[in-house]
């Protein structure tokens, strides 16, 4: 309960006494002139009855100032105690004085109850920190009753879930570096145990011929240039996961980072003899990191090129709208499995037409490039064809551009 009300509690408990002690005092007051009354009626019946006095001379005695204390004190006459006043006196005075004292104890009760639950709900506090500081978070903050502790529970609360939010995303944080030192270790076994291989092969046989020698330096190179390929890969994706990217973006036109991002991969294409139509605006432009995008864009070509028969073609196509920009990668003859299509950009992840010298992090990578870059991407495969869709959404001021141009 807030002070406040503790406040209106307190004063209504004292206005009640206050009306109680009022009455009894006015109704001892009442009682005190009927007695007086009730005496003095019958003296004067008395004294009309055995005297000559007239009523008036009567009345006059009456309303005299003449001091009689000195008779009664003669007599040691106490005159509240013929009439009955001092009996009426106690009485009240004891009314009074329990009113008085119930309500001093009714308010000292009140403020007692309420020290002893402030106490325990302190003493709840300080058990929930100390639980917070080993590491518990699941706590029953609710148990702690309104009132003035309502504002620190509430506090409590919100550190309680962002510990709890901060203690899980560590537990996540940490699973998901040890599956990725698993899986980053997995994927320089084959390649490291290939090189061994050779390099054994080159070292027991001294006297090798020239040729075979070259072909064991070649599959060395190649595996050499792979272990380049997923280190520079890995470490991409681990500025990603701290996030310590800073996109410089600008408005840049999509035909040159298609055109860039088809040179990075040219000699694949060049490889399988597969043909990349472009079609699209020349003056169409996304705001991007075109450094980055490029990087995005190959990954998903050199994917397309890889799933794609030798000897046949690749469609890109773009076009842009109020809201996004959009670029459509299709490749042909190369459907992916629906359990594949699930894991699709997940990282180290290779499908189950993957090629040998696939490792799994060039979708990943473009997908969070994409999304960096205000963008999403999916995909739609079947027999025939399997479509890399990716949309770049605009500034919002377009969209309420678009909402106005609809409207208006």
């Amino acid at each position: 309960m807030k002070k406040k009300n503790k406040i209106i509690i307190y004063i209504i408990i004292l206005a009640i006494s206050l009306s109680i002690f009022s009455y009894f005092n006015i109704k001892e007051y009442h009682t005190y002139n009927e007695n007086y009354n009730e005496k003095i009626g019958y003296i004067v019946d008395y004294i009309k009855d055995n005297t000559t006095l007239t009523d008036d001379e009567i009345i006059k005695m009456i309303d005299s100032n003449t001091n009689t204390s000195n008779i009664l004190r003669k007599y040691n006459y106490d005159f509240k105690e013929t009439i009955g006043n001092n009996d009426v006196f106690k009485t009240y005075f004891i009314i009074e004085f329990m009113t008085l004292l119930l309500s001093i104890s009714l308010i000292l009760i009140i403020y007692f109850m309420k020290s002893i639950k402030r106490k325990k709900d302190i003493e709840s506090i300080i058990n929930l920190i100390d639980n917070i500081n080993h590491h518990n978070y699941d706590l029953e903050i609710d148990t702690i009753s309104e009132g003035d502790m309502s504002l620190l529970k509430n506090e409590i609360y919100k550190t309680t879930i962002m510990l709890r939010s901060i203690a899980d995303n560590s537990l996540k944080d940490k699973e998901n570096l040890k599956k990725s030192l698993e899986d980053i270790s997995h994927q320089l076994k084959t390649p490291l145990t290939s090189i061994m291989i050779n390099l054994d092969n080159l070292l027991d046989n001294p006297d090798i011929d020239a040729s075979k020698r070259n072909i064991f330096i070649k599959k060395i190179k190649k595996e050499t240039y792979n272990i380049k390929n997923l280190i520079s890969s890995i470490l991409k994706l681990s500025q990603f996961d701290v996030n310590t990217i800073d996109f410089i973006k600008n408005d840049e036109y999509v035909e040159d980072i298609i055109n860039l991002s088809i040179e990075k991969v040219s000699s694949l294409a060049d490889l399988k003899n597969i043909k990349i139509n472009i079609s699209g605006s020349k003056i169409d432009t996304i705001y991007c990191d075109k450094m980055w995008e490029i990087e995005a864009i190959s990954n998903i070509i050199k994917n397309a090129l890889e799933h794609s028969n030798p000897d046949s073609k690749i469609d890109i196509e773009y076009d842009n709208n109020k809201l996004y920009e959009k670029i459509v990668i299709t490749n042909y003859n190369s459907p992916i499995s629906k359990e594949d299509m699930h894991h699709l950009f997940d990282r180290f992840y290779k499908g189950s037409n993957s090629s040998s010298e696939s490792v799994g992090i060039g979708l990943s990578l473009s997908k969070n490039i994409i999304t960096k870059d205000n963008g999403n991407i999916y995909v739609e495969s079947d027999e025939h064809e399997t479509k890399f869709i990716i949309k770049y959404f605009k500034e919002i001021k377009w969209i309420f551009l678009f909402l106005f141009y609809i409207l208006y």
